[in-house]
């Protein structure tokens, strides 16, 4: 049986987010539950966290929520 993983949904573990956002494990924890971090860890939602955070750095766009 051959399995297809799309890179996008791959589930990114502790160390890789951390590396990624910057953020520790508490901080994130805390964000998901108020819909402003994934609380999953599928690279696709942190990619999309990470875009809305350097919008909102960039140009005043308010991140999405995250449910």
């Amino acid at each position: 049986i051959r399995m297809s993983i799309h890179f996008d949904e791959m589930i990114l573990r502790e160390p890789q987010v951390r590396l990624v956002t910057g953020v520790s494990r508490v901080t994130r924890w805390r964000w998901a539950r108020q819909g402003r971090f994934p609380k999953r860890l599928l690279k696709s939602e942190v990619d999309v966290w990470l875009r809305a955070r350097v919008a909102q750095r960039d140009g005043g766009v308010s991140p999405s929520n995250f449910g």
